[in-house]
């Protein structure tokens, strides 16, 4: 279908459609981008199926404000090593909180020295509370 930009005329919207199959969008050179900027507007993904992102190297997640994750479950799987870090102050709080490692758990006050294992207190009944 012809397309026609009339000079002044301002529209809302761009879209783009497909009833029958996929929309992509594709570069083709080494360091090529994808870029959407939307200086004062948001971006959002709605869809009813599911959003996978995936990638060779590193997906990075920055934010000016927060990053947040809202759902039933969240889970976090890394084969190698997973690393949390602050500078302020990190919170961990649950109806039920957790720590399982068949290595041994460790708590370091990050003043020297090696850690110390985690070594509960079986005869102690006044935490249960």
């Amino acid at each position: 279908f012809p397309v026609t930009i009339n000079p002044g005329y301002r529209a809302g919207n761009v879209n783009v459609v497909s009833q029958w199959n996929d929309i992509n969008i594709s570069v083709r050179g080494p360091d090529s981008n994808i870029f959407i900027t939307t200086p004062l507007a948001r971006i959002k993904i709605d869809t009813t199926g599911g959003v996978s992102v995936q990638a060779t190297n590193a997906i990075n997640l920055k934010s000016a404000v927060a990053i947040n994750l809202d759902a039933p479950t969240i889970n976090i799987n890394s084969e190698a090593q997973t690393n949390i870090y602050t500078g302020g102050t990190a919170t961990l709080t649950g109806a039920t909180v957790g720590i399982e490692g068949p290595g041994g758990v460790f708590l370091n006050s990050g003043r020297g020295g090696s850690p110390a294992p985690i070594v509960p207190d079986v005869a102690r009944t006044d935490y249960l509370d």
